[in-house]
């Protein structure tokens, strides 16, 4: 298993969930919803998980550390400035809510399996890894972040 970890970025895993939650209701004739109502919560959905993510990346080039998930020995600083405050990791949380969107564009029940498929596998392979490397980094600074800012939200 810790051969997984952070091996795969985070964006591909969101888009290889994206095409099974897509594929798989359709393979197995699901029904699915029909409503304007839940294309307009998709759209809305989908800008709020956008913004969360554009947040992130804001925060992290004011504070000029990395973006790179597969590189977090490279980080230079403990970000916990804008929406950093909320969740310690708003680009995962952006994905995972784009993938609620991307469910309720579908419109097809199977398809919520998938956000909480990619929270479970960013948080045992990219964010727990994550987590260790930020501990060994920043000592007792991300500690205390820590215990004062959950990991999702």
């Amino acid at each position: 298993m810790k051969a997984l970890e952070t091996l795969i970025p985070p964006p591909i895993v969101t888009v290889i969930i994206m095409i099974l939650m897509y594929w798989v209701p359709r393979s197995i004739l699901a029904s699915s919803i029909q409503s304007s109502l839940l294309f307009f919560a998709a759209i809305a959905t989908g800008l709020a998980a956008i913004m969360i993510m554009l947040a992130g990346i804001a925060a992290f080039a004011k504070d000029r550390t990395t973006l790179n998930p597969m590189r977090i020995d490279q980080a230079s600083t403990l970000v916990t400035s804008g929406i950093f405050k909320f969740t310690r990791n708003p680009m995962y949380l952006g994905d995972v809510i784009f993938l609620f969107a991307w469910c309720l564009l579908l419109a097809t029940p199977w398809a919520i399996f998938g956000p909480f498929l990619l929270m479970i596998y960013l948080t045992q392979f990219q964010i727990k890894p994550e987590e260790r490397m930020m501990q060994q980094k920043f000592g007792t600074a991300y500690k205390a972040y820590q215990s004062q800012v959950r990991r999702w939200i």
